[in-house]
């Protein structure tokens, strides 16, 4: 949140013009201002906002400074909420939904309180409440329910000797499902079925595996003829015709890893293309905000240029495409002086908006503005936009009417039957209901 933002929110709160000179930075000003930035900080992490209300957060936040000073400093502190830009009804909920959000906090109510130990003792029935946990059920139970007695010092039960090739008992048997990148680098382990009498060594060579990146080693594996395997050392130097099928079966699994691969790649061509292309795009209102400032239209076209978007986004495949539309057929109205007397200005909007939608042809963007003008032409903010910047397809409103009435000085119209008055006056009369409404 820049600076001057905070600033035209708290001028538009506090009833400034912007011909009055402000100093920011002393008095009472400069408290408002940081109160301002501190609230919209906390608010922004703690509380949501649609789009069409986000564009109203700053000013709520100015509202509220402005009141929090009145009310213990500055009584006759006078602020106003009509140029907040949201309705008054959901202004005034939003207000009471920030007040709620962050001035009713009380650190007390927001701290967890743990129990102290005396109380966890007197609710336990065992002492020290720990005993239960992580023990075995039957050495719980001789402890609770049995008599205490020497131990007669029996012989241990013999245990067999164990060979040093197998594992101990407590080894999991259970090999980890693997995961979807780590199935084209196993497919050579498949073919190979341990022996039920090595079932924990394979168990063990599986978990030291799992430590090393899985790579498929024409010398680990061999053939397989029909359901029985063949393993050998990873170190032992295999026959000829056994290195030819292992490069058949790495060639075939590098096939079939390739359209995974091709899979993976597919998001970054995605980021690529063109805004224009997007389909089904929920565009925020701080980002058509942010394209209607780079082009400097005034406040009230840009919240003509919102209205019309939400109005029809809904149903809309393309987004992007009416909101370039849009900015570029209101630019072309605000700047018509400027591109009458410098033709080069309207490629220089258009190359300027080619770049804001990342597009790699500019009659991409001319499309839209095209289609865009069709839609808006019988709008009725934009045919007054158009009377009050003077625009009426490149000549000026007293020209425009001179055309379609007819001037007594110079006739535009020439009449030579009375089919051509019939259709002459019919055009006419629509022009005029158009105009009336």
């Amino acid at each position: 949140m820049s600076s001057r933002q905070v600033q035209q929110s708290l001028q538009d709160i506090l009833g400034y013009t912007d011909r009055e000179e402000v100093d920011w930075g002393k008095g009472y000003l400069k408290k408002l201002v940081t109160t301002t930035t501190t609230l919209y900080n906390t608010s922004a992490s703690k509380i949501v906002l649609t789009p069409d209300e986000e564009v109203a957060r700053c000013h709520i936040c100015a509202v509220l400074a402005a009141e929090r000073l009145a009310e213990k400093h500055m009584p006759d502190l006078k602020y106003y909420t009509d140029k907040i830009p949201l309705q008054p009804s959901r202004v005034n909920n939003l207000m009471g939904y920030f007040k709620q959000n962050l001035f009713n906090m009380s650190p007390v109510k927001d701290m967890s309180w743990t129990p102290s130990p005396m109380k966890r003792r007197t609710r336990s029935p065992v002492k020290n409440n720990d005993r239960f946990t992580a023990q075995d059920p039957q050495s719980l139970k001789k402890q609770l329910f049995g008599t205490p007695t020497k131990s007669t010092g029996s012989p241990s039960p013999f245990v067999v000797p164990q060979s040093p090739d197998k594992s101990n008992s407590n080894s999991p048997r259970k090999i980890r499902r693997k995961l979807a990148f780590e199935e084209d680098d196993d497919e050579a382990d498949e073919s190979v079925v341990p022996s039920n009498d090595s079932r924990s060594n394979s168990n063990n060579n599986l978990r030291e595996d799992s430590e090393t990146p899985s790579v498929i080693d024409s010398s680990s594996t061999a053939p397989v003829f029909g359901n029985v395997a063949i393993t050998t050392p990873s170190k032992r130097v295999l026959d000829e015709d056994y290195k030819e099928d292992d490069e058949s079966r790495e060639s075939s699994v590098q096939t079939e890893s390739s359209p995974r691969k091709r899979r993976l790649e597919s998001p970054r061509k995605k980021n690529l293309l063109s805004l224009l292309e997007k389909r089904h795009v929920n565009i925020s209102a701080a980002d058509i905000i942010k394209i209607c400032n780079t082009f400097e239209l005034p406040k009230d076209v840009a919240f003509h240029v919102l209205e019309e978007y939400y109005a029809r986004s809904s149903f809309l495949t393309y987004s992007w495409q009416l909101v370039a539309g849009l900015v570029i057929n209101c630019v072309f109205i605000v700047f018509n002086e400027r591109r009458r007397k410098d033709p080069r200005i309207d490629h220089l909007i258009l190359t300027r908006m080619q770049k804001e939608m990342k597009s790699k042809d500019l009659s991409e963007v001319i499309d839209s503005t095209k289609m865009v003008k069709e839609l808006l032409e019988g709008q009725q903010w934009y045919r007054e936009l158009e009377v009050k910047y003077n625009y009426f397809d490149g000549a000026s409103y007293n020209e425009v009417l001179a055309k379609k009435l007819g001037s007594m000085l110079q006739p535009n119209n020439i009449l030579a039957t009375e089919d051509q008055y019939k259709n002459w006056s019919r055009r006419i009369r629509e022009d005029i209901s158009i105009r009336e409404l």
